[in-house]
């Protein structure tokens, strides 16, 4: 089954990218921004074939995605530091939210039936009441972050 992972250099897309590594049949491909060269842990990515390109692209993107016609993609790009965010609005929400809708239209285009998992956060809740607790995915968005309001955002997109 052929894979794509986006944002495959974070956090979560390293550990994602080892795991898959270790199931048979998998064929691996990653998006990025950058290389994966000047990575600290080149040997994860061995079993990758990378794909240089911003999510913002969406020419870019659609052009990756009609060579790889990935079954499924693990969507995991974005800019996900809530600190960050607050000193950058407006890139947070550009490169979460449209980041996405440009991944779905580029899917829509080129007519993929493709499985899109969508990483979220409980940056989402935000404001969560005492009641509320535990947290379950009925509570209500209360984002306090520019961070938190992409996700919600990213959360409602994909619904």
């Amino acid at each position: 089954m052929r894979v794509l992972v986006t944002g495959i250099r974070g956090f979560t897309g390293r550990h994602l990218v080892e795991f898959l590594s270790s199931k048979k049949g998998v064929e691996l491909h990653g998006l990025g921004r950058s290389s994966l060269k000047n990575h600290p842990q080149p040997n994860i990515f061995k079993r990758v074939t990378f794909h240089p390109c911003d999510i913002l692209e969406p020419k870019a993107l659609e052009k990756v995605l009609r060579k790889v016609r990935p079954k499924r993609i693990f969507h995991l790009a974005a800019q996900s530091h809530v600190f960050t965010s607050w000193q950058n609005p407006k890139d947070t929400l550009n490169t979460n939210i449209f980041g996405q809708l440009n991944l779905f239209e580029a899917v829509r285009c080129c007519r993929l039936r493709s499985k899109i998992h969508i990483a979220s956060s409980s940056e989402v809740y935000g404001s969560v009441l005492p009641h509320e607790i535990p947290v379950k995915e009925t509570t209500l968005f209360r984002p306090l972050s520019p961070y938190g309001v992409s996700k919600a955002a990213q959360d409602l997109l994909a619904y």
